[in-house]
């Protein structure tokens, strides 16, 4: 395409961005009859949003800590080129995004709903103390499986980029059609055991009951989180998260969190094996189910408090005891580190940024990349170097990292028919002598480190760009 005013604009747009400069640099912004030569040098840019968390207690996250992060980014329209699966998604303990974090996302992917991620922080956070997170936006997709992870139900294949088992202390998703190592199930008469990706219990009467118990044992700092995808019941479901029998010889016990009474959840009480209400409230399948400090959640929103600590030392279970036709289908159960003081550390504001890399080459040999950072907007200083007979030549001031820069001019009709050199001093020098391109190559007579020295004594008319980078 022609430099006329209103490409000149998005020129000079796109110089004031990081990402239209990545355009200039593969050639696809043209000069009238020219086109920008290929560069040894490639560019990317990508955004990503810094994500500080708080922790307001007096003691420490346990390390390593499951960090509950729930945003919503259509909060964030400057966070470019997320993938609408979620798949290019992944977090980093650094803005460079290398050092990666182990997430898993719970909720179907969405770019206008709220998403919710538990991400592993391996060295928790400290007392009263904030670290910040950074979720990053990868040009090709990083759901792998294994550092960055989904619930089992949210891919086309059950469990297929499941992660679940890097991230929390103990979890399990029903996969297959067998009850995974270290669990035991018993059931009476026509009540029921299944598992089909996803575990489901099942009794029918009043006396027949069904139950499975892991072997797993946890105490009172310990969260249980199941994630209940179906419910059928007629005054007689019971879940139990924990329960303080034997892993063994299970029996109807104990500290529970169930649903009883059609779609009532409940906590209960009931040493005795007579179930004693102590808190309730209404909810319906799907739900997340969670208690912590003695409070009980429902897809992470308080639904009740209880009186006394019922999560006392036991074993992991699930039951459905009182008949009724009753059942019940749990897709995954989890157990997580206890926030302090039952307080999860807060998100403060995250705020997005850009990320562009630069990768060189010297003769034949790549350079790692260099990594520098800028606002969304850089809008980076203009500064016009009028021609003695016409034209100009707009330039801006270097991109700059810490070693890597880089310098963009644009030459519109400029001329220069005397013997006196025009000179554009950079800012910051360069190291070394810098790349540089330019279309006409003509137009620079020399550079340096420090400036570039313009075509004089000719009555050649210029209109093109200048690119200039290096160390």
């Amino acid at each position: 395409m022609g430099f006329g005013n209103g490409a000149f604009q998005a020129a000079r747009i796109a110089i004031d961005g990081v990402t239209i400069i990545q355009n200039i640099l593969t050639g696809k912004i043209e000069a009238p009859g020219v086109t920008i030569p290929s560069t040894p040098s490639t560019t990317t840019t990508s955004s990503y949003l810094a994500i500080p968390i708080t922790n307001t207690q007096n003691v420490a996250t346990p390390a390593p800590f499951q960090q509950l992060v729930q945003l919503n980014l259509a909060n964030y329209p400057k966070l470019s080129g997320v993938s609408g699966d979620l798949s290019n998604v992944y977090f980093s303990s650094d803005e460079a995004g290398q050092n990666k974090l182990y997430s898993w996302r719970e909720t179907p992917s969405s770019l206008i709903e709220t998403q919710t991620w538990w991400v592993l922080l391996p060295n928790g956070i400290p007392a009263n103390g904030t670290i910040t997170i950074y979720l990053q936006v990868s040009n090709s997709a990083t759901l792998d499986g294994v550092y960055t992870g989904e619930a089992p139900q949210l891919s086309s294949t059950y469990g297929q980029y499941d992660n679940g088992a890097k991230v929390f202390t103990n979890y399990w998703n029903f996969a297959g059609t067998s009850l995974p190592s270290g669990w035991t199930s018993s059931a009476t008469s026509s009540a029921s055991v299944s598992v089909n990706n996803g575990i489901t219990v099942s009794s029918n009467n009043l006396v027949n009951n069904a139950s499975v118990v892991s072997n797993i044992q946890i105490n009172s700092t310990t969260v249980v989180d199941e994630y209940i995808t179906a419910q059928n019941t007629n005054n007689g479901q019971d879940m139990c998260l924990v329960s303080s029998s034997s892993s063994t010889s299970f029996s109807y016990q104990a500290n529970s969190v169930g649903f009883q009474n059609g779609s009532l959840l409940e906590i209960e009480n009931n040493p005795s094996g007579t179930p004693s209400v102590v808190a309730s409230t209404n909810v319906n399948a799907p739900v997340a189910v969670s208690v912590i400090n003695n409070t009980l959640y429902a897809n992470y929103n308080q639904v009740a408090q209880i009186s006394g600590q019922i999560l006392a030392n036991g074993y992991l279970a699930l039951s459905a005891n009182t008949g009724y036709n009753a059942s019940f289908t749990v897709q995954w159960l989890r157990t997580r580190a206890y926030p302090p003081n039952g307080v999860m550390p807060a998100l403060q504001a995250p705020t997005v940024k850009a990320t562009q890399s630069i990768i060189t080459s010297t003769e034949n040999t790549w350079t790692a990349p260099q990594t520098y950072t800028a606002p969304q907007n850089i809008n980076v200083g203009q500064t016009e170097l009028t021609g003695t007979t016409a034209g100009s030549i707009v330039y801006s001031m270097p991109y700059q990292g810490t070693i890597y820069k880089k310098f963009i001019a644009y030459a519109s009709g400029y001329e220069n028919d005397t013997t006196t050199a025009q000179t554009i001093s950079f800012p910051v020098a360069f190291t070394n002598t810098p790349y540089v391109i330019t279309a006409p190559s003509s137009l620079i007579s020399s550079i340096s480190t420090t400036g570039i020295t313009l075509a004089s004594g000719t009555t050649t008319t210029y209109t093109g760009w200048i690119i200039i980078e290096g160390y």
